[in-house]
């Protein structure tokens, strides 16, 4: 998945959807569920991140042991 697909939940057709839009607007019912659904999709990119970071961290301390040193 694309960083701008994650952050605006959709891919660029064309350079003119790069352009920043103006926030003077009323939010309209469908902009709310748009939003909604912009914020599933970081709480899935979310998910799938710290599941990674689990993997790598688990594959790291594979082969680690603890140590225990006497004071």
């Amino acid at each position: 998945m694309s960083p701008f697909k994650t952050v605006y939940g959709v891919e660029p057709l064309s350079p003119l959807d790069l352009i920043p839009r103006s926030m003077d607007e009323k939010l309209s019912v469908e902009t709310r569920k748009r939003v909604e659904e912009i914020k599933n999709l970081h709480e899935q990119v979310k998910l799938k991140i710290e599941k990674s970071n689990a993997s790598c961290q688990a594959q790291a301390n594979k082969y680690k042991r603890r140590v225990v040193f006497q004071s």
